[in-house]
């Protein structure tokens, strides 16, 4: 009776591993055939994959899709259409977006991109204030799934036979397709996240943590080592790509941070504020020394940088500045260079070194 049962233990345990190793078959297989995160092809003509990746799907994007022209950056990107782009610059652009990330890890992108992709003419590229006072190692706040982005086959065991990834995006993929939701291939670079409903003063304000007023006292250590910082990181982290590749137009431009971010600022002595400022003229003198750079930069826009209704914090903003940035590189409108850096640089030291910051809480 013991051996009996032994034998059908065993043919329990035989039958359980074998429909557990034909799920992980079928799994794998729809898992590669589909690839919803472009791991190893282009999407299939008649998918519907979803646009809403976040990280997931960056590696494969810049491997193996087809496109000339790459918008890379932070989350500071992230409202870019890329069907807007097209049609300006006469592009196939593609968007890369990594949230809350210094510059390391978006360079790390973009020559992975150049890697791949030796018909790159054009890269979109948002070069955060922030980045200015951060060290050339700092790769931001996120978690990535590194086994997306290396070369090792071996590790991609964690994409073709995870449960986790066959719910969260093959499974989908095949709903989607079957059901004919969403639209292809069209809408997965072309939207970012929606602020509708979420902008203005009564918002932003409402989230805006203003500091204690302080008159901190900067010195010339630090100062200096702050320069060192900001030398370092663009020089290893957009620099040398720029300087490798001589044949690509870089449109580098700084983000449009709101007001509010320049009363964080100013909140912690004029001297601060200022500095940032020598910091970002420090920055724009060695974008500025590439021919293949053209340069961008919105501070003086005071009409766009005051007005909150088209932020959703701080410093994000609305889709619709996106699509104002973009038109506006395209133009030449509020471009730097060698000619009248200066003045921009003197223009918003002026304003925001005297802007009355008091009056954005008496009013709202």
């Amino acid at each position: 009776m013991n051996g009996v049962n032994c034998m059908q233990v065993k043919k329990w345990v035989l039958v359980t591993l074998g429909i557990y190793a034909g799920i992980l078959v079928i799994v794998g297989t729809l898992t590669v055939v589909i690839d919803p995160l472009f791991l190893y092809h282009a999407p299939l003509k008649g998918v519907s994959y979803s646009g809403d990746s976040g990280v997931y799907r960056v590696g494969g994007i810049v491997k193996n899709l087809d496109y000339d022209t790459i918008i890379a950056g932070s989350s500071m990107t992230l409202n870019f259409n890329t069907h807007e782009a097209d049609e300006l610059f006469g592009a196939h652009s593609v968007r890369v977006t990594l949230l809350g990330e210094g510059y390391k890890r978006v360079n790390d992108i973009l020559k992975m991109a150049f890697d791949a992709n030796p018909d790159i003419k054009r890269v979109i590229w948002g070069i955060d204030s922030t980045g200015f006072i951060s060290g050339p190692e700092w790769i931001g706040e996120g978690t990535y799934p590194e086994y997306l982005y290396d070369k090792n086959p071996f590790n991609d065991v964690e994409y073709i036979f995870s449960m986790e990834m066959f719910s969260k995006w093959t499974f989908p993929t095949i709903v989607r397709t079957i059901t004919g939701a969403g639209d292809g291939e069209q809408e997965l670079f072309s939207d970012g996240f929606n602020t509708k409903g979420e902008t203005g003063a009564k918002e932003v304000l409402a989230a805006y943590e203003r500091p204690d007023k302080k008159t901190k006292e900067i010195s010339e250590e630090e100062t200096r080592e702050l320069f060192a910082l900001c030398e370092q990181n663009l020089s290893q982290n957009v620099l040398k790509t720029v300087q490798d590749h001589p044949d690509v137009d870089f449109y580098l431009f700084i983000p449009p941070y709101s007001i509010c971010w320049w009363d964080s600022l100013n909140q912690s002595g004029t001297e601060v504020l200022k500095r940032r400022i020598d910091l970002q003229q420090f920055a724009i003198e060695k974008m500025l020394s590439y021919d293949n750079v053209k340069l961008f930069a919105f501070f003086n826009n005071y009409d766009l940088i005051g007005n909150l209704d088209y932020y959703v914090d701080e410093t994000h903003y609305t889709e619709e500045v996106n699509s104002m940035i973009l038109k506006w590189m395209k133009e030449g409108e509020y471009q730097l260079t060698k000619d009248n850096y200066r003045k921009y640089i003197n223009d918003i030291t002026e304003y925001y070194c005297n802007f009355d910051y008091d009056t954005l809480f008496i009013k709202n």
